[in-house]
């Protein structure tokens, strides 16, 4: 059996923010933080180094291809530009989400070839006003486990602007056994812990050099919080969001804000991603049937879920599937010993202020998701299964749990949660010995590992991993308390 290994990834927002007084022997603390700073800048230009020799060999290759092949406009100073640099998803063995945002209405071309060869795969889109000038292409037909390579530019009245480049891997074919890196977090400049005027998103620096895809796991824009020039922790930052966003220009603008760092573009340059949505996407502890906002500046009795979820699709390499254009829950395998299973824990729930009884028991997933969840959880063949949720199994959130109930599974002193509906999806997974599941989280703002044994007597030898990760960029809330109905949970 192939090893997969895994990667946490821990803010270091809070220890890069400490600042030496002038004068002052550095302690050990800064020290470290400043060797680091400067260990990211390197990295960060090795990075920018191999991404532009990339753009080079692409460049010199499409340089002899035919204008029958790839038709290329003359490069001009006036033609638009790529404003947020390139971005891949939702990559398979034989397919890739691109995504650009061009500075005016034109048209979008991207091409990508394998490493080693000519073998081209193309597409264009045109950019409007209504997305914001973004746009997300499909490429398919692609050669499974083959390191890319990919050029996107903007066109307009005859004229290209510059092109920007970016690599990824397409996964290995379910019969490949193969390694794998990832990286999964969330949380992305929460509570006033933004984009610092000097180095942005620290954090986005250290992600490792050999990486097969990051999953972006929620509240990856904060839609409902500022971002100061005086960051939390005192840090200068460029000033974000100053009123909570309430219309779809605003959420536009978080997701430029956050995208604009340059440390994120080449994050998502060098290595595809999966997005997925949580709450601040759209507003705290989000549901279909809570996400109306009364208050200034919203409108009164203002439904926040239409624009917060167009912004999410117009901002991300995701194109949904049809014929469900809002559907988010999806499934990925990467070879033969690991397939990951994507909630969407925002959509379908109930309402949080509800009660969680036996009689009549809650949602989160809704019944559709729950079943195609569970079978295929069933049907999977992977060695590991990786459970991708935006809410943590056994740590209880919510926002004023008194009054506006559980925001996740656990209940912790209230039956708000949505424990019935978990605890009965482990039951069935467990009836089917369904083995070797990790669950992937975060939302909480701290790491933490824990181990579930949550049928001792009738299942002893069915465990459950959870792994919680983050945040990315946020206010640090440790918290140590765990609470689901079951007798056995092991944190670390």
């Amino acid at each position: 059996m192939r090893k997969v290994s895994l990667l946490l990834v821990l803010s270091a927002t809070a220890l890069l923010a400490c600042e030496t007084p002038s004068g002052e022997r550095p302690d050990a603390a800064s020290e470290a933080a400043r060797v680091e700073r400067e260990a990211a800048a390197a990295r960060a230009k090795a990075r920018d180094g191999a991404v532009e020799r990339a753009r080079e060999d692409l460049e010199a290759a499409l340089a002899g291809v035919t204008p029958a092949a790839i038709a290329r406009a003359p490069l001009s100073e006036s033609a638009p530009t790529l404003t947020h640099g390139v971005a891949s998803g939702e990559v398979g063995h034989d397919r890739v989400v691109l995504w650009a945002r061009a500075s005016d209405a034109s048209t979008l071309r991207f091409v990508a070839r394998p490493e080693d060869s000519l073998d081209y795969a193309t597409a264009e889109l045109a950019t409007t006003q209504e997305r914001d000038l973004t746009g997300s292409a499909r490429l398919e037909g692609l050669t499974p486990g083959t390191p890319y390579v990919y050029e996107v530019w903007a066109e307009k009245g005859g004229a290209r602007g510059p092109s920007v480049s970016g690599r990824f891997e397409t996964a290995p074919t379910p019969e490949q056994a193969a390694s794998l890196s990832f990286v999964w977090s969330g949380d992305l400049g929460g509570q006033n812990v933004c984009r610092g005027v000097e180095d942005g998103y620290p954090i986005l620096e250290v992600f490792p050099e050999r990486l097969d895809f990051f999953v972006a796991l929620g509240d990856m824009i904060y839609a409902d919080n500022t971002c100061r020039e005086k960051g939390r922790y005192a840090r200068p930052q460029l000033p974000g969001l100053q009123s909570k966003a309430s219309t779809l220009e605003d959420y536009w603008f978080a997701w430029r804000y956050n995208r604009g760092d340059a440390g994120h573009q080449r994050l998502l340059a060098r290595a595809p991603y999966f997005p997925i949505w949580d709450d601040h996407e759209v507003v705290n502890d989000y549901g279909p049937r809570h996400n109306r906002q009364d208050k200034k500046p919203h409108r009164t009795n203002q439904e926040l879920f239409p624009v917060g979820f167009a912004s999410f699709l117009h901002y991300n390499a995701y194109l949904p599937a049809q014929p469900d254009p809002k559907r988010l829950y999806r499934s990925w395998r990467w070879g033969k010993h690991a397939e990951f299973f994507a909630l969407d824990t925002r959509q379908y729930r109930d309402e949080n202020t509800r009660t969680d009884s036996k009689k009549d028991p809650k949602t989160l997933l809704g019944a559709q998701q729950r079943a195609w969840f569970v079978d295929a959880l069933k049907n999977s063949d992977a060695t590991w299964k990786f459970v991708v949720s935006s809410v943590p199994m056994v740590t209880p959130t919510g926002t004023y749990p008194e009054t506006n109930g559980r925001d996740g599974w656990a209940n912790l002193g209230f039956r708000t949660g949505f424990e019935r509906e978990l605890v009965s999806i482990m039951r069935e997974l467990a009836a089917a010995d369904v083995r070797n599941q990790v669950w992937l989280t975060t939302d909480v703002h701290f790491a933490a590992i824990h181990r579930l044994d949550p049928f001792p007597k009738e299942h002893p030898d069915y465990q459950v991993h959870e792994l919680i990760a983050g945040p990315l960029s946020a206010y640090l809330f440790p918290v140590s308390y765990t609470h689901l109905t079951l007798p056995t949970i092991y944190s670390v």
